[in-house]
């Protein structure tokens, strides 16, 4: 009978052992695909304390802030949050305790690496509480920052194309579609303002006698010393050949009003 039960422990011990080295196997399999993926993993206790440093940080989130995992701990002291810009912190906010039943929180940050580029980040993480009842943090973040650089580049063409169908393309103002509709916008708003219509004496003989290459110079220079007499809220268009449009709001009498007439009229 001793023998039998001493036959059936060694066969439960057995059994458990296969079971953890199995566990242990599974559980170094998953940390080196965590290690080999392009994106950053990492996890951090949930405390009061905001620096709390990272008990699980993995090689794809070292290679992003492009230092060795000696140095991350060294320097950073083990804290990803001293890596992210300080107008971005408002986004990670320590959860509470509650935070545990929400579902997975998604956003943006930027973080300057050890050699000093800024990366863009998409983080998703996830609260939970462990078997020793920990709160802790799991984060999945990827580098987007090539995706947000084209996008960026694609933002400022549009906004290239936007400024140039409302520039008048010799001399950079607005042309006179737009110059109508901002007046007309103003006037809305405010109700009260000076309008001027001025245009360039004798321009034809300047086109005839010195050329069109010398009148698109002179309407240049034109337009440059009226955009410097007027204030930054002011409007100016070409509205013709060599004609242009100004409005200048919040002019309430017809003596400034006529004062301002004269300055651009000295400008030019």
């Amino acid at each position: 009978m001793a023998i039998k039960e001493m036959i059936c422990r060694l066969s439960e011990q057995a059994v458990q052992n296969t079971q953890q080295g199995s566990a242990l196997a599974i559980q170094r399999s998953a940390e080196t695909l965590i290690h080999r993926i392009p994106a950053g993993v990492y996890c951090y206790p949930v405390t009061a304390e905001r620096m709390e440093p990272a008990c699980f940080i993995s090689d794809g989130m070292l290679r992003i802030f492009e230092c060795t995992r000696d140095l991350f701990y060294e320097k950073y002291g083990g804290c990803v949050r001293r890596l992210i810009y300080p107008a971005d912190e408002q986004r990670l906010e320590q959860p509470l305790a509650t935070d545990q039943n929400r579902p997975p929180q998604s956003y943006t940050c930027r973080v300057r690496t050890y050699p000093g580029h800024t990366r863009w980040l998409s983080i998703n993480r996830q609260v939970q509480r462990d078997e020793d009842g920990q709160l802790r943090a799991y984060v999945v973040a990827i580098d987007s920052t090539a995706q947000y650089e084209q996008q960026e580049s694609l933002r400022k063409e549009r906004e290239h194309y936007r400024r140039c169908a409302q520039r008048d393309l010799l001399t950079g103002i607005y042309n006179k579609v737009t110059a109508e509709n901002m007046v007309g916008e103003k006037l809305a708003e405010e109700g009260s303002g000076a309008l001027y219509l001025m245009d360039i004496d004798n321009f034809k003989m300047i086109n005839d006698t010195l050329g069109h290459a010398c009148g698109d110079e002179t309407l240049s220079r034109a337009s440059e010393r009226l955009r410097a007499a007027l204030r930054r809220d002011d409007i100016v268009g070409r509205v013709g050949g060599d004609e242009f449009l100004f409005y200048l709001p919040g002019i309430q009498t017809p003596a400034n009003a006529v004062k301002l007439g004269e300055k651009l009229l000295h400008a030019l």
